[in-house]
């Protein structure tokens, strides 16, 4: 019987032994499990900060492309402007000139027609 015991203290403590190492293999799957999980959440993140790294590039560039079009736009609308306002200093200048012309003609006209009172008074 004593040797049926040590038998069976043998087989638990096999038994014991297999369900240690069984547990340890399941705590180390678990651990490993673990690892890989945080490894990939790490690379999803770091996927999601490249992305918002690059959406915020972008969005700096398109803002940066609107500006450069704007004060393109801005210096365009400021060349018509001057050209307009060049174009109506010139129009009333010419303006000017002509009004210039006509009152120069009637002056010159009424002298004239002074002058010819004056011979004929004179006559």
């Amino acid at each position: 019987m004593v040797e049926e015991d040590r038998r069976g203290m043998l087989i638990d403590e096999e038994k014991k032994k297999a369900m240690h190492e069984s547990m340890v293999k399941s705590l180390e799957e678990k651990a490993r499990a673990k690892m890989r999980e945080k490894a990939e959440e790490e690379m999803l993140l770091e996927k999601i900060r490249k992305h918002q790294e690059e959406a915020a590039k972008r969005e700096a560039q398109l803002r940066l492309k609107k500006a450069e079009e704007n004060a393109a736009k801005e210096l365009i609308f400021a060349k018509l402007n001057d050209e307009e306002m060049r174009r109506r200093a010139e129009k009333e200048y010419i303006e000017n000139l002509r009004v210039d012309l006509i009152q120069e003609e009637v002056e010159e006209a009424a002298r004239l027609k002074e002058m010819r009172e004056a011979e004929n008074r004179e006559r």
